[in-house]
């Protein structure tokens, strides 16, 4: 390989606006997830909405609601839960067409970020001004199993949780990356070095193979981790079509990367066979 090329680790294949044009106004998803059948839901904070779309960007549902989603996860096949910027409540939807609201939950905290955690249960993220952020378990009827102090500074964090329960925790504006098991130990903490600086952290995923991928917003790059924290590689960069990305998901292949852009638009991509795991 020419030493001026970069090696190709995936391929963009598709994409599409995920906000309507003419009727919404340009939204940056609060999340995306990619269901059992391939759909792609998104997260609308600014028009406060939820939807759902095919892989070609036809828009097969969409369910208004009353406040901005802060975050979206799926609890089963069939089943998403919803937090909201400033709420109490987490709202359960089914996902059979039309989307149907299946339950609500009264939760002690302001959850600005949720995903599902392993067995019975529910991981959020709750974030002040000034104080410190708060990572709690909790059940489907709202009682706190584990609670713990992470590494967050701000309001501005991102969070994901692995197939085998561990929890990770995307600071924007300290930059660090933590990952805590099951039972809130810290494992590891990944902090900038010389070899991968990491200038706009955002949101993150794993595949089923446990690395994990980190958008870098502002310099327009997916950053790969090893499952133990270390640096991988430099996965995705506006080389391959990539552009301030802000959330992504993996399908359950792993091979099939979706990022949503602080444009609004989403990009699928392809990882390359070529791309050995070596954990």
């Amino acid at each position: 390989m020419n030493k001026n090329s970069k090696e190709v680790h995936a391929e963009l294949f598709d994409g599409f606006k995920c906000t309507i044009p003419g009727i919404e106004i340009t939204s940056e998803p609060s999340n995306i997830l990619v269901t059992a059948d391939g759909c792609i839901l998104v997260a609308d904070p600014k028009n406060k909405n939820i939807k759902k779309f095919s892989q070609e960007g036809l828009l097969l549902d969409l369910y208004k609601l009353n406040s901005a989603p802060s975050d979206i996860t799926l609890i089963s096949t069939t089943q998403i839960a919803i937090s909201f910027f400033l709420s109490f409540e987490l709202c359960f939807f089914t996902l059979s067409k039309p989307f149907k609201v299946t339950g609500r939950l009264s939760v002690p905290k302001q959850y600005q970020k949720l995903s599902r955690g392993v067995g019975w249960t529910l991981v959020g993220l709750s974030m002040k001004p000034g104080g410190l952020a708060t990572l709690d378990v909790f059940s489907f009827t709202g009682e706190i199993i584990n609670s713990l102090i992470v590494h967050v500074k701000g309001e501005c964090a991102y969070l994901t949780t692995s197939p085998h329960g561990d929890i990770l925790i995307s600071s924007c504006k300290d930059k660090i990356l933590s990952c805590y098991d099951v039972n809130g130990a810290l494992k590891f903490l990944y902090f900038n070095t010389d070899q991968a600086a990491v200038i706009d952290p955002k949101g993150l995923c794993i595949d089923p193979d446990g690395f994990i991928y980190l958008a870098d917003g502002k310099v327009s790059k997916i950053h790969r981790l090893k499952p133990d924290g270390t640096y991988d590689c430099e996965f995705l960069s506006a080389f391959d079509g990539i552009d301030r990305p802000a959330v992504m998901c993996m399908d359950k292949t792993g091979y099939k990367l979706i990022a949503a852009q602080s444009n609004g638009e989403i990009k699928m991509f392809i990882r390359h066979p070529h791309v050995k795991i070596n954990k």
